[in-house]
């Protein structure tokens, strides 16, 4: 049992880190555009939702509770900006 959920969390994590790679490549491999990625508060959540959203349903929105992931949920968009 152990051993499986060992397999499961290693296939997400090596998809997320293959959809970073992509994300990285196709956004920041020349000059950003502001036109493909401007970086800004509407568009940061298709991102994230284009990168996690085949492992994590809830990618691409913003928390809605308290996760304890490092900082407070009414931070998380000023921190970001």
């Amino acid at each position: 049992m152990v051993m499986t959920l060992l397999r499961v969390w290693r296939y997400i994590y090596v998809a997320e880190a293959k959809k970073i790679v992509v994300a990285t490549i196709k956004y920041l491999s020349a000059a950003p555009s502001k036109k493909i990625a401007p970086f800004s508060h509407e568009w940061l959540p298709g991102l994230h939702k284009e990168m996690f959203g085949n492992a994590w349903d809830w990618a691409g929105k913003f928390e809605q509770v308290e996760l304890s992931i490092g900082i407070s949920t009414c931070k998380i968009i000023c921190r970001l900006f």
